[in-house]
């Protein structure tokens, strides 16, 4: 909500801009525009569920789209449903429907749970996941997943240190094993997904760079008031600090599993920075999840690995 609040007051300032402004304001407005309605599904195959939504698959829909011929999937949490529909509109091109279940703030693994979350969105969390998993048994196809990997293991939000500090820097972020079993959350995740792989053809999306500020209200800010024409980015080497466990795991899951580094396509070593916008355009939506732009980009880096392993011609 403050999010939203905070962009109208800056849509309210900037429609009073002198023209000299508009055209950059007018470009960002146009993908706040795009994205407003992004918690919606926007074709039938796309299942999304808010964190505290009961489970609710319409199976006979299901059924529907697994008889168009062959299919994938796209299983995570809000940053897959995000990914979803650049990648559907690829893969209709190619003959595939793309099923995708997704859940907010529900990683996509079972035997795990969010240790801030009540006992019933707990359970809820688990019910779609197994319902997911039950019904891409019965009927095959490659499974791509997304998630959040970074907030899930180590438990707090984003700070950029440079003044992008998400929700405050809560801790409220972290999962841990439904058993009392004694192991590594990342050690387990992986043992997870490589028994899922010798079942299907898994491709694994790592974790998407955090940019720990709004990106679009930042950029009409900084547009409006004439503070930078540098383009917003935010620290590479941060990046791979924060997300140390999450590299090491995800070079593990590489062993069994192709892996998206989604580093590669927004990160330069050379320069050091991660671009949070490109061509006056932002790259996010809020602070974390990808704008239709960067789900592009993640789409087309999916497509060459399926190409690759032959699923797509």
């Amino acid at each position: 909500m403050a999010v939203s609040v905070g962009l109208g007051i800056l849509f309210v300032a900037a429609d009073g801009l002198p023209h000299r402004f508009g055209g950059a304001v007018e470009e960002i407005r146009s993908i706040r525009k795009l994205v407003s309605f992004h918690w919606k599904p926007t074709y039938p195959c796309q299942f999304y569920l808010d964190d505290s939504d009961p489970l609710n698959l319409d199976q006979d829909l299901l059924d529907k789209c697994t008889q168009e011929g062959n299919v994938a999937y796209l299983f995570g949490d809000s940053h897959a449903f995000m990914i979803s529909r650049a990648l559907h509109e690829r893969l209709k091109e190619n003959s595939i429907t793309l099923i995708t279940f997704s859940k907010a703030a529900c990683m996509p693994i079972l035997g795990v749970k969010a240790e801030y979350f009540s006992n019933s969105v707990n359970q809820t969390c688990n019910q779609f996941k197994m319902a997911a998993l039950e019904f891409m048994k019965d009927n095959p196809g490659p499974v791509i997943l997304s998630s959040r990997w970074r907030l899930y293991v180590e438990g707090r939000r984003f700070n950029n240190q440079e003044g992008g500090v998400e929700d405050n820097g809560r801790s409220d972020g972290l999962y841990i094993l439904t058993s009392s079993a004694d192991q590594d959350l990342t050690a387990y995740i992986t043992d997870f997904l490589k028994g899922l792989s010798q079942t299907r053809r898994i491709i694994v999306i790592d974790q998407i760079p955090e940019a720990g500020w709004s990106v679009p209200s930042l950029m009409i800010k900084r547009k409006s008031f004439r503070a930078s024409d540098d383009a917003l980015s935010t620290s590479f080497s941060l990046y791979l600090s924060e997300n140390e466990r999450i590299v090491d795991m995800m070079n593990k899951i590489g062993q069994f599993a192709r892996v998206i580094k989604t580093a590669d396509i927004v990160c330069d070593a050379e320069s050091g920075r991660c671009i949070n916008e490109i061509d006056g355009l932002p790259l996010y939506v809020d602070d974390d999840h990808p704008s239709p732009i960067f789900g592009d980009m993640i789409a087309d880096e999916i497509i060459k690995v399926l190409q690759e392993s032959d699923i797509l011609e």
